[in-house]
Order: C-alpha cells, then structure tokens, then sequence
C-alpha cells in the first residue's frame, strides 16, 4: 500500500506512520520542531492575553462550587494527605488535584498564578499536537495547522484558563 491509496489490503499488513526524523520526505524533525515551538509560543501568549482580559472579574480569585473542592483536595495533598484521606473514596477523578497541588507547590497558592502555569500547560499541549501530527502524516503542513489551529481556538483557550468546576469525563 502506498501513501495515497484509497484501498487497503489486508496483505499488506499494518499500516505504518510517517515519522519526523530525517527519513520522513519532506519533513525534518527541526522544521517539526519549530511548528511545535511557534504553536506553543502563540498559544501561550492567547492563553495570557485572555487571563489579562478577565483579570477584573469577580471569578478570578473566588473559587467556587467544584473549584474549592479541587482547591480544598489539592491543599490536603499538600498537606501529605496522598491518599485522600481526609476526602474519602475517590468521589471525582483524581488528576486534577494531583495536577493542582503540584501547580500550587511550583506557583504558590494564589488563583491567578495557577491560571498562567495552566495556561502552559495547554500552550504545551499545542505543541504536542503539532508534533505528533507531523510525526503521523509526513507533513509540514499538517503540523502547522494542527498546532496552530489548537493555539487559537477559543474554546481550547477558555477551558485551559479556567479552574476545573467539574471533571471532563
């Protein structure tokens, strides 16, 4: 089967994914890179750029409903309660407070400075996404619009931001 063919036969076998090493035609894993690099750059400073925007709203540093238990769990975390303890079973998906309490630990304990490192966190994801894209189609240009168009979506952008009110399932 080659790139292109609209059939698949079985004898063929798997098939197999471009990569963005130098044996890919067309795309060197430096040029990968610097689509992976400018998605980051480009969804980071989107990222704070709405941070700054909602800066005088009262939800910037009110933490409510599931966002204080989140706060609340990531704090007893904090506090060396790895298990949870004082929470109880599991009544959510655990990632986030682990997630928050190592943000908390890195930032401090201020909300809007856990809004920037999540706000990293998603410009990361950008750039994860344009890498791998690269990596799965061969192409330069699937890179670039796969990092890019994930750096300005808006609602991409909002959720990043926002302290979890409730976990994604």
């Amino acid at each position: 089967m080659r790139i292109g063919d609209s059939t698949l036969d079985p004898r063929d076998g798997p098939p197999r994914f471009a990569s963005v090493h130098s044996e890919a035609p067309g795309l060197g894993a430096r040029r990968a890179l610097s689509a992976a690099v400018a998605s980051a750059g480009i969804a980071f400073a989107l990222r704070v750029l709405a941070i700054w925007q909602q800066r005088g709203l009262p939800t910037q540093r009110a933490l409510l409903s599931d966002s204080q238990a989140y706060w609340d769990w990531a704090s007893s975390i904090l506090g060396g309660d790895w298990l949870s303890s004082t929470f109880g079973v599991f009544y959510q998906a655990p990632a986030y407070p682990y997630l928050l309490a190592m943000c908390r630990l890195l930032v401090g304990d201020d909300p809007v400075s856990v809004r920037y490192a999540q706000a990293a966190v998603g410009a990361g994801s950008a750039a994860l996404l344009a890498l791998a894209a690269g990596r799965l189609t061969g192409s330069l240009r699937a890179s670039w619009a796969a990092g890019l168009l994930f750096a300005v979506s808006g609602p991409s952008i909002f959720y990043d931001i926002q302290r979890k009110q409730k976990e994604q399932h």
